[in-house]
């Protein structure tokens, strides 16, 4: 009977067979795939390399005396390549009078840049304190160096800061303001230049922070500072207080102080160039308010010396009547009953007489009576007292409370 299939034998020789084949051949088909590309970047750059040749033959007076670059994006922009791959640069090195150009993606292409179309692309952030202003410049240049930073405050002198100082990078720079006055607006301009002068600006409007005043109050004892929560921040802003004529202490936030006496505390708030106070008398005592001894007398009476007086006066009103031929005949009225009270009367006369009047016609007479009241006035001593009500009496002192 004839067997059907491969054997397990079979089938592992004809593995092994056709790895063999592959590993002979793969190296190859990859060898020359690598040199087909080789080929290719190397028409490729060539083919760069004339074009830059073709616009230096157009533009001599660009061209440089010793070394110059053009970027790839600019000979597509000016039509002498079509769109490209390729991002970096040709070389141009005169030597002999003659003209030799090479393609090269090292930083040459920015630092000999020879045409840029277009000037730096600048960003500005900036941030203040109470006394100063912080600018922070990121720059997007990519067709030549950058060559310096202006920085400039209003309409002070710009500040140059050169990108080969090492201070500033090709693509930020940082500068700070200080010695600011503080809540105050200012124009903050900054220029970017490269090394084919190009420049961008921009500028912004920046108010500096508010240094705000400590604020004082007095309880009891204590005089009580609140610094409205600025000590520390910024990482500037320092806060002590002054007692009296003792020196500064420093202090991380609000703060009590304690007085035994009358005396002056100080709030301050400084950022070493702006500084803010606030100060507050400290009363703790004070002389008491002293009343002097004093008479005083009963409702009705008037103080005299030591004595309290006062007179009670009574119209007293009598009748007289006519007699014959004219004459008074009678006259009658109650001043004997204040007499015998101890008052002395006087007469004030009649209302009319009887001359011509018939006998029994009566009229009207008058009289005053007074009498003198005395008492001794009662005796006060004096004392001290406070006018406060925050205060308390002690001796002839007044304290707080």
């Amino acid at each position: 009977m004839k067997k059907s299939g491969f054997t397990l034998i079979e089938l592992l020789g004809t593995v092994l067979i056709l790895s063999a084949i592959i590993l002979i051949v793969a190296p190859l088909v990859v060898n020359q795939i690598n040199k087909g590309k080789e080929e290719t970047e190397k028409m490729s750059k060539e083919s760069l390399e004339l074009a830059t040749k073709n616009w230096g033959n157009d533009n001599k007076e660009k061209l440089p005396d010793e070394k110059g670059g053009i970027s790839i994006d600019i000979l597509e922009k000016e039509g002498y390549v079509s769109e490209s791959n390729n991002k970096g640069c040709v070389i141009i090195t005169k030597k002999d009078e003659a003209y030799y150009y090479n393609y090269s993606e090292s930083s040459e292409c920015r630092e000999y840049a020879l045409v840029d179309n277009t000037p730096p692309i600048i960003t500005l952030d900036t941030s203040s304190t109470t006394n100063s202003i912080s600018v922070d410049v990121k720059v997007k240049e990519e067709e030549s160096l950058v060559s310096f930073y202006n920085f400039q405050i209003d309409d002070e002198t710009p500040i140059l800061m050169p990108v080969k100082d090492g201070v500033c990078k090709e693509e930020s720079c940082s500068y700070t303001f200080t010695g600011l006055t503080q809540n105050t607006s200012h124009t903050i301009k900054v220029s970017v230049t490269n090394s084919l002068n190009k420049e961008s600006s921009g500028d912004k409007e920046v108010t500096t922070k508010l240094l705000q005043i400590p604020s004082l109050l007095q309880s009891s004892r204590y005089g009580q500072i609140n610094y409205q929560n600025q000590c520390g921040l910024y990482g500037n802003i320092r806060c002590s207080y002054q007692k009296d004529d003792s020196l500064q202490s420093s202090v991380n936030g609000n703060t009590n102080v304690y007085f035994a006496n009358n005396g002056i505390l100080v709030g301050i708030i400084t950022d070493g160039t702006n500084t803010k106070t606030a100060s507050l008398t400290m009363i703790v005592e004070k002389s008491a308010s002293y009343s002097s001894p004093y008479y005083t007398c009963p409702s009705g009476y008037t103080l005299s010396g030591t004595t309290c007086r006062k007179t009670n006066t009574v119209s007293v009103t009598g009748r007289n009547v006519c007699g014959p031929d004219g004459q008074a005949a009678s006259w009658t009225d109650n001043q004997a009953y204040y007499k015998a009270q101890g008052y002395s009367c006087t007469f004030n006369g009649c209302a009319s007489s009887c001359s011509g009047k018939p006998e029994g016609y009566s009229y009207n007479c008058y009289a005053t009576c007074r009498k003198t009241f005395t008492t001794s006035a009662t005796y006060h001593r004096g004392y001290y007292y406070c006018t406060d009500s925050n205060f308390y009496v002690s001796g002839s002192k007044c304290y707080i409370r």
